[in-house]
């Protein structure tokens, strides 16, 4: 009967990632292979084992069995697969943190318009760093690494999340220094690539258009630019190890066309619906008492118009109820819309703020 061999000795997984398999042979047996785990590999991996064909008289064809290892939490062992026979290999696993990406949202303006009309940033703004709720998402939240990597290659933020250049003004979205950052954060150098499956920034939306300065590294930059056309779609990095979420490899980019703005200085726009319920959620201060309010209704063909004005500063929430017709809703730019049901379903919108409902 020949030794148990494994297909590897060492085994490298990503916390949050993929499974990978470990095959197992064993000459001159025509039992099934039957393997049994063991280790001090709690918490780190978990580990199912399979057997596999065997032949029907003992020959240089091997009897089979497989280990499947699905990574946990970051950190290393020794695991020890054992025969039924009692022979025994042991496989270094290590378990890495998984990659890390910055920031959960990059907000354009369509065509390189401005977008500080509609979001709390710096005047003249043309691209921000947000999360994925609409909170600023600066660089300085950031690991060190990571900004000293940002400035060499001209990327900045200011507090606003605002994308700017050294001295602190912002910096047109189609420049080469407004992308999603993804990195090590063991500092180890990896090679990165565009996850195509998750990846929908392509054509007229915004696009991603290359690394800077490379795809290899502990760090590398995903450049995204706006397209013509206002709306949102998904860049996607993976370092072959995670799978891409969000802080992870995976940004939300949002494309917003340039607004008029109202008699109170906040971005105006114009929405054709049936009867529906929307329910907004604060993301930031808002100046002049934070008032959020829909007038100047226009009849619709029953006749109904928007029923009531809220102010709402400081408080979790705005709910209002519309009904039939056309009108014009003014918002502090500071607030962004949480889930929406519609009743029914409008047959069309157009939108000032593709963030609105």
């Amino acid at each position: 009967m020949g030794d148990l061999t494994a297909s590897q000795s060492t085994l490298t997984l990503g916390s949050g990632g993929g499974s990978q398999t470990i095959d197992f042979t064993k000459t001159f047996d025509s039992e099934t292979l039957v393997l049994s785990v063991g280790g001090p590999c709690a918490g780190i991996v978990s580990v199912v084992a399979v057997s596999g064909s065997h032949p029907a008289t003992p020959s240089h064809t091997p009897a089979t069995a497989s280990v499947t290892v699905t990574p946990v939490s970051a950190g290393s062992c020794n695991l020890v697969v054992q025969d039924q026979y009692g022979e025994r290999i042991g496989v270094g696993v290590t378990v890495t943190d998984p990659m890390a990406s910055w920031p959960e949202q990059i907000v354009l303006g369509a065509s390189g318009g401005s977008i500080a009309a509609a979001r709390l940033v710096t005047a003249g703004c043309y691209a921000a760093a947000e999360t994925s709720s609409g909170f600023a998402d600066p660089l300085s939240t950031t690991p060190a690494f990571v900004q000293s990597f940002a400035a060499a290659n001209g990327m900045y933020t200011d507090a606003t999340g605002c994308f700017t250049n050294a001295s602190g003004a912002p910096v047109p979205a189609t420049s080469n220094t407004v992308g999603m950052i993804a990195y090590e954060p063991s500092q180890t150098s990896t090679s990165y690539q565009v996850d195509g499956a998750p990846n929908t920034c392509t054509g007229a939306n915004p696009s991603e258009t290359g690394w800077l300065p490379s795809s290899s590294g502990i760090e590398a930059t995903l450049v995204v630019q706006p397209g013509a056309i206002a709306g949102t779609c998904q860049v996607a990095v993976t370092d072959g190890a995670t799978a891409p979420t969000i802080d992870h490899g995976l940004a939300h980019v949002t494309a917003i066309l340039p607004c008029s703005l109202d008699s109170y200085g906040y971005c105006a726009v114009m929405l054709t619906s049936q009867t529906y319920t929307v329910t907004w959620h604060p993301v930031g201060p808002c100046p002049s008492g934070g008032i959020i309010d829909a007038y100047n209704g226009i009849p619709g063909p029953g006749g109904a118009l928007f029923l009531a004005t809220y102010n709402v500063y400081g408080n979790t929430g705005f709910l209002g109820i519309f009904s039939e017709g056309s009108y014009i809703e003014s918002y502090c730019g500071g607030y962004r819309p949480g889930p929406t049901t519609w009743t029914p379903a409008p047959p069309s919108a157009t939108y000032g703020d593709p963030n609105l409902p």
